[in-house]
Formats: structure tokens, C-alpha cells, sequence
């Protein structure tokens, strides 16, 4: 087979060939040669499938995957609305691409499987929702809202990532924390973490039922000061 490189001397064996023997041979040559240019160019990578693109997945918000705490109907921990203020996503999960963790211990990145929008943004409206579907709050406002209030809810997710440590398994791992802040003080914290099965490919389903459950579970640890 002819690769790339040797396409110059393939070219100047035809020009001699064609002295010799006349028109009608190098037309044979020349369409030996555009065989050989798309073949060699074929198995030497340069007709290569462009990449696969990447595919984006969303977080939404899961009430089937929350329930309400009935006792908790009615008994707010706090007086008045509780603004959401800051969502922290730590470091190597705060990046779009989804965190694999393998079954040596190690860390990578799935170039195929990202989140839609950086972690941080995509979790705040699932907080909101699980704030208000939680009911121990007499409201919620959006950390751009100009209602005033004195407390605040911080919300710091510690782990999200696709957990492929076990042969055959791929999990869809949620943990964070949650602190209840009033007048800049901490007053309450909770902690919440959450295993859901991803094995069907579903990233965005997976991932949104394990945060609805760590927040949920978070938010049920507070307690009033």
C-alpha cells in the first residue's frame, strides 16, 4: 500500500512511465494513483470522523424524590423568608464535564457527558424548589431579590460526580451541606448525600433525583437555634 509520503516518487514513476508508454498508461496510472491517495489517506488518519460531540445534561428539580416531612408542617425555623445566597461547588466537580470516579482510586473527566451550564447555577433553582417544597419555611427569595430578611441559606456540594469504582455499576453521587445563617451568624447546619443507579445513560434524571434527596435530607437535619 502507498501512504502519504511516498506519493511525490509514486508521482515521478508516472511521469516516466508516461515517456515511455504513452498516454492510455499514465490514465490507468493516474487512476491507480487516485486509489492509492484515498486509501493511503484513509488508513493514515486523514479522512478521520470529526469528534463526537459532547452530550449536555440539565438538573432539575425531582418532588418525587423529596416528600414532605409532615411533622415539620407548620413549625418554621425561621420567622420571615430565608434568602439562597451562596452555592459552592468544590473543586475538581465544579467544572462542566462530568467527574468519573474509576475503580483505581483515580479521577477523570467524560469528554462525551457534560452538565449544560457550570454545576453552581444549575443547582441554585433545584435548592430553591427543594427550600420551598420542604414547607419549614414561611418563604424563599432569590439571592437578586430586594426583599429583606435576616436569613440566609448557604448550600456547599462536596461530591458530584459518576461513580464507576464498581465493575458493571455506574451511580449518579450527590453530597453537599447546607448551613442556616441569621444576621451573618451560622445557626443550623445539615448534611445530605445521596446514591442513585445511572446504568440506563439518563445522567440528567440520575443526577437530579441524588441532589433532590441530599437536599431534602439536609434540610430536614436543621434545627432552630
Amino acid at each position: 500500500m502507498i501512504c502519504i509520503a511516498e506519493i511525490p516518487q509514486f508521482c515521478y514513476n508516472t511521469f516516466i512511465m508516461q515517456r515511455k508508454f504513452g498516454n492510455m498508461h499514465i490514465l490507468n496510472m493516474i487512476r491507480s494513483l487516485s486509489t492509492a491517495f484515498f486509501a493511503a489517506a484513509l488508513f493514515c488518519g486523514c479522512l478521520s470522523s470529526p469528534p463526537k460531540a459532547a452530550v449536555n445534561w440539565t438538573l432539575d428539580f425531582h418532588s418525587d424524590a423529596v416528600g414532605r416531612d409532615a411533622s415539620a408542617q407548620g413549625d418554621f425555623l425561621t420567622s420571615g423568608p430565608v434568602r439562597l445566597s451562596q452555592i459552592t461547588v468544590r473543586s475538581p466537580d465544579s467544572g462542566t464535564r462530568l467527574l468519573v470516579l474509576r475503580p483505581d482510586g483515580s479521577v477523570a473527566f467524560d469528554n462525551y457527558n457534560q452538565f449544560a451550564a457550570a454545576p453552581g447555577l444549575l443547582v441554585r433553582n433545584v435548592a430553591e424548589d427543594a427550600l420551598v417544597s420542604s414547607g419549614r419555611f414561611p418563604g424563599v427569595v432569590g439571592s437578586s431579590s430586594g426583599i429583606s430578611t435576616p436569613y440566609a441559606m448557604e448550600v456547599n456540594i462536596t461530591r458530584l460526580a459518576l461513580d464507576c469504582r464498581q465493575e458493571g455499576r455506574r451511580d449518579a453521587v450527590v453530597a453537599l451541606n447546607v448551613m442556616l445563617i441569621d444576621n451573618h451568624k451560622i445557626v443550623s447546619t445539615g448534611f445530605g448525600e445521596a446514591t442513585v443507579p445511572a446504568g440506563d445513560g439518563n445522567y440528567s434524571a440520575a443526577f437530579s433525583k441524588a441532589l433532590a434527596q441530599s437536599l431534602a435530607d439536609a434540610i430536614r437535619m436543621l434545627r432552630k437555634e
